[in-house]
């Protein structure tokens, strides 16, 4: 378990997050640019002294501002892989991954590493002689090889191509399984955190705004602001919640759920793409759930057309249409929305 609570200040820019990591899992962090994950990273590896807080790699105490403890980057064993993998151009892969072992066993432990992740044959290779994939490989392998107590993963597939990261990635979950050390991945791509990670932060501004479970987090996200972050495109806003449901300035929809009912704290609703259906449901009593929209673009997905809409205050929606003939811009439909799909949010 690595536990982690501080706060960070450089110039206007402030943190304060707190985290905890499990051995053998992998946490995805996520968040816009400027939201603080490098700066959360460098903190926690030691590139950067936290204003006050704790860290904990299990019993080992890495900093505890009140005892004045700060301990060096070096002794902290973290391994890291950054996004443009920061290989040493003129060492020959077995030397990117010696790199940090102990010299009376680097035969064994780069030799283990190098058939892992399947590059013996290159090991004697240089950095520009290797495909991207190979590259991220290497560095993987190079940050594991030392036996970290934490793995740090800054953007390590942004690089690569789309055909080519679904492999790595599945692969670089089979050796962090192997090791049982803790995870961080701070990624932009949500597809990615989804696939990867068992457990999400998301941060924004600075703070940590939603954790837990990656489906839970996903599917619940609470605030407007951790739904935006986590790709939520239907966000409307709500001025009003009843015994019946919410009316908004786009319209009212009469949800009767029991996690609506009563409470003073919904700011807007959220709406999955998936559901929102432009043909009526077969299910009966649903006729509650129908908004007028004019459609105002649409993309050809192949096999379906994601589309854009304006709802009565030009508030935007967003939805697929399955059909044969391409929608039509300014076209009015009716849209039906699925109501226990949505989900309550909070500013």
């Amino acid at each position: 378990m690595f536990h982690a609570n501080v706060t960070f200040r450089r110039n206007e820019f402030h943190l304060s997050a707190e985290l905890s990591l499990n051995s053998g899992s992998i946490t995805a962090l996520i968040g816009a640019s400027g939201s603080g994950k490098s700066s959360l990273f460098r903190v926690l590896c030691g590139l950067e002294q936290p204003l006050s807080g704790q860290i904990y790699s299990e019993d080992v105490c890495w900093y505890d501002g009140e005892a004045g403890k700060n301990l060096a980057l070096q002794k902290r064993k973290v391994g890291m892989v950054f996004q443009d993998y920061a290989l040493f151009e003129h060492l020959t892969v077995f030397e990117n991954i010696a790199y940090g072992v102990d010299s009376t066993i680097q035969d064994v432990v780069v030799g283990d590493w190098l058939n892992r992740i399947n590059l013996t044959h290159k090991a004697g290779a240089f950095p520009q002689d290797l495909s991207g994939g190979e590259k991220q490989r290497v560095a993987l392998a190079r940050a594991l090889a030392i036996a970290p107590d934490l793995l740090l993963l800054d953007e390590p597939f942004s690089a690569l191509d789309v055909t080519i990261r679904h492999d790595l990635r599945r692969g670089m979950q089979t050796l962090i399984a192997d090791t049982q050390i803790p995870v961080l991945i701070a990624t932009h791509d949500l597809v990615e955190a989804r696939f990867l990670a068992d457990f999400i932060y998301v941060l924004s501004e600075g703070k940590i705004i939603r954790h837990g479970t990656v489906s839970d987090v996903f599917q619940n996200p609470k605030t407007i602001s951790a739904a935006r972050a986590l790709g939520w495109q239907n966000i409307l806003p709500v001025d009003d919640t009843g015994q019946f449901g919410v009316k908004g300035p786009w319209g009212t929809l009469v949800i009767g759920k029991e996690n609506f009912v009563g409470k003073v704290n919904i700011n807007a609703i959220g709406i999955p793409i998936d559901a929102i259906a432009h043909m009526e449901p077969i299910e009966v009593g649903l006729a509650s759930s129908k908004l007028d929209v004019v459609l105002t673009h649409c993309a050809d997905m192949g096999g379906y057309y994601l589309v854009d809409a304006k709802l009565l205050d030009n508030t935007c929606i967003s939805f697929h249409i399955v059909s044969s003939q391409k929608p039509i811009p300014d076209q009015k439909l009716v849209i039906f929305i699925d109501l226990s799909r949505i989900v309550p949010l909070s500013k």
